[in-house]
């Protein structure tokens, strides 16, 4: 016989949906990514000028799709079910919420590329162009390189890229579900 207040036992993971949490997660995850995209558009730190502000970028948006997600799984753990959590229901809440931060994030590419800023590709492609022929990198290859950055430009190309992002997403998330597991000590 289990008591009520026993903190060995979590809640039954059927009973307590974890699409709340992941949604508004996804949701606050979006908008900050939405928040960051405009103001390193805006102040130019989304366009690759060096390795190092590439690297600084894209190490940003993983912090905050990763810790968003992160955070998601932790408040659907520790808040809604007692503690506890398993493998499948941390994997799901943290991968929906990814899906949902990609899906916010890459509508609003397009809508900043077809719409707001719709010079914003060709200027990246001449940073770009800059920041390869600083390398040495001979035409043909630059050419293909760059070709392949304006492509990824396209609303179709961005939906891609998202799709494939979304395949290392669901690598990370395997990773990050079996840290966060957690049975009760005695099921």
């Amino acid at each position: 016989m289990t008591t009520l207040d026993n903190p060995t036992q979590g809640k039954d993971e059927s009973t307590v949906p974890f699409l709340p949490t992941a949604i508004r997660y996804g949701l606050i995850g979006g908008l900050i990514s939405v928040v960051y995209s405009l103001i390193s558009n805006m102040l130019g730190f989304s366009i690759p000028t060096s390795i190092g502000s590439w690297l600084l970028s894209i190490g940003l948006m993983l912090i905050i799709f990763f810790g968003t997600s992160i955070l998601a799984i932790r408040q659907h753990r520790n808040k809604e079910l007692g503690g506890f959590i398993t493998f499948k229901r941390a994997f799901l809440t943290g991968l929906v919420t990814l899906v949902i931060m990609a899906v916010i994030s890459t509508l609003f590419g397009i809508l900043y590329i077809t719409v707001i800023d719709p010079g914003f590709a060709k200027d990246s492609v001449g940073k770009m162009e800059e920041f390869l022929a600083s390398f040495g990198m001979p035409e043909d290859q630059m050419e293909e390189q760059l070709n392949k950055a304006m492509e990824g430009f396209t609303p179709m190309g961005m939906v891609k890229n998202t799709a494939g992002l979304l395949v290392f997403d669901a690598v990370i998330m395997l990773i990050v579900a079996a840290v966060m597991k957690k049975k009760p000590v005695f099921e």
